[in-house]
């Protein structure tokens, strides 16, 4: 069994359940020792197949069966609700626990809610599908290649098993090398690069998991770390350019959210949530008297008792004749919120540290003077699946084409159906992109006045609602470089 219940669990099924769980014998001549004989049973035979029905058809699937019948209104089977897998008690998976399901030789990724497992990020990447997420590559690689595309990984949220893809634009893991030096690496890179050289490694990177999985499965949403996407639509929803989404400086970063009052961009937030209180205090009180500041870093002592902290803090730094040396972005988002300035080259204190708050992340806000928010206030357990189970995931029906035909190719999107549809053409939704050399709005990653450069993405036309069409009949360029039948990678527009 993929999924083992207990014994209060299968007793919840067999009590309550509205039908009759049977089947035929599944094991020859094999019958029961005990229960012999019962008129309301038409066998003494052995039934494999009522074993797998009560454990991986209810108690497993609770949470989506019930979804299911909540849609129908289907009366007497109120009882999943009491099963234990999928309730919000279970999901608090103990370790043991988690661990027993595993299967030997299958390794363990990471422990549920434990700082250095994958950081749950909300999104889908094009080179995901059905019942997939998606990891850095530099994830991958520095797993010692263990994980590769396609690998089935059972995963804590949204609770299924998972094949992994790839994408380079959610952050990758952070790791210790043999001298000492903490680093990130965020592209295959700079992985390969590290890799020969990686002690441990102290944070997984970033998981995207689509909304849509959870949906399916009817599972809670737990909270998300706080991304760029996130961080652009507060600021598109207060009016703010989008370059206010990518200062270069921590200065500039904490000057735009104060202006627009929104928190401080991902980029130049730490782990300050798995820091308590007073050891964000005490972290502050170290800073103040033993750190300084030279070439825009943050040099500290080396003090081994303070390694650790620092390193579940995601600090990057390297060690250098007896100190540590923050990187830019780390020094200013540390120096920032344990409530410190930089003045003519000098720490000088800026907010006091008292009081000590109980909730980090607002302690920190209170520090820094501006709202920080967590970087990952979900970490996900995760172990290796069932290697045979990574296959290809198949729409049904099939699919015919990807190119966009709109709804006139029916479920299959033929393009001959398409072709046949009556009317002059066919209507598309397509994403909109602007050229920056002539203001021209197309479809097409390049335009024909710059060959050499990409258009801008726009969400919509000036002045036009969700869903205008755009007109892109026989007089529309096609884009030059590109034959006709040729695709358009990474920046094609996509239907719906």
């Amino acid at each position: 069994l993929q999924y083992v219940p207990t014994a209060e669990e299968i007793g919840t099924v067999v009590r309550n359940i509205p039908v009759c769980i049977s089947g035929e014998s599944t094991e020859g001549d094999a019958e029961v020792s005990a229960f012999r004989n019962l008129p309301r049973v038409g066998t003494n035979g052995i039934r494999g197949g009522a074993c797998l029905v009560i454990a991986e058809g209810l108690c497993q699937k609770a949470a989506k069966l019930r979804k299911i019948v909540e849609k129908l209104r289907l009366p007497g089977w109120e009882f999943l609700a009491e099963l234990g897998h999928g309730t919000k008690a279970a999901e608090d998976h103990s370790t043991p626990k988690y661990l027993a399901e595993a299967v030997g030789g299958r390794p363990v990724l990471a422990h549920p809610n434990r700082p250095g497992g994958f950081r749950l990020v909300y999104g889908r990447a094009r080179t995901g599908g059905l019942a997939s997420c998606s990891v850095n590559p530099a994830t991958m690689i520095l797993l010692d290649r263990f994980v590769a595309v396609g690998t089935q990984v059972k995963l804590e949220y949204p609770g299924k098993a998972s094949a992994m893809s790839l994408c380079d634009t959610i952050e990758g893991p952070i790791v210790v090398l043999t001298d000492g030096t903490v680093a990130s690496a965020h592209d295959a890179e700079s992985a390969e690069a590290l890799a020969p050289h990686v002690a441990r490694i102290v944070d997984l990177g970033e998981l995207l998991v689509p909304f849509g999985e959870f949906l399916e499965n009817n599972r809670p949403l737990v909270p998300g770390a706080y991304s760029i996407d996130w961080h652009l639509a507060e600021l598109e929803a207060v009016g703010a350019p989008i370059e206010a989404a990518f200062p270069s400086r921590y200065d500039s970063a904490v000057e735009i959210a104060r202006r627009y009052a929104v928190p401080l961009p991902p980029r130049f937030l730490l782990f300050w949530h798995d820091l308590t209180g007073p050891e964000i205090r005490a972290l502050g009180e170290f800073v103040e008297r033993s750190g300084r500041w030279a070439d825009a870093r943050l040099h500290l002592p080396d003090d081994p008792s303070w390694r650790e902290p620092l390193e579940r803090l995601g600090f990057l730094s390297r060690p250098s004749e007896g100190e540590r040396v923050g990187t830019p972005d780390s020094s200013a988002a540390l120096v920032g919120g344990v409530g410190l300035r930089v003045e003519s080259g000098a720490l000088q204190r800026d907010r006091p540290l008292d009081p000590v708050a109980a909730d980090p992340l607002a302690y920190v806000s209170r520090l820094a003077g501006v709202r920080i928010k967590a970087r990952a206030p979900s970490r996900i357990g995760a172990r290796i699946g069932r290697p045979e189970k990574a296959h290809q995931r198949i729409m049904k029906p099939n699919v015919h084409a990807l190119f966009p035909i709109g709804e006139s190719g029916g479920d299959r999107r033929s393009i001959p159906t398409a072709a046949r549809a009556p009317g002059p053409g066919v209507r598309l939704e397509l994403g909109i992109r602007r050229c920056p050399a002539c203001e021209k709005h197309t479809i097409w990653c390049r335009c024909a006045c710059r060959p050499a450069d990409r258009t801008d993405r726009r969400t919509r036309l000036p002045g036009a609602s969700r869903g205008s069409p755009l007109d892109v009949g026989a007089g529309a360029p096609w884009p030059p470089g590109r034959s006709r039948g040729q695709g358009s990678g990474r920046g094609s527009p996509s239907a719906g």
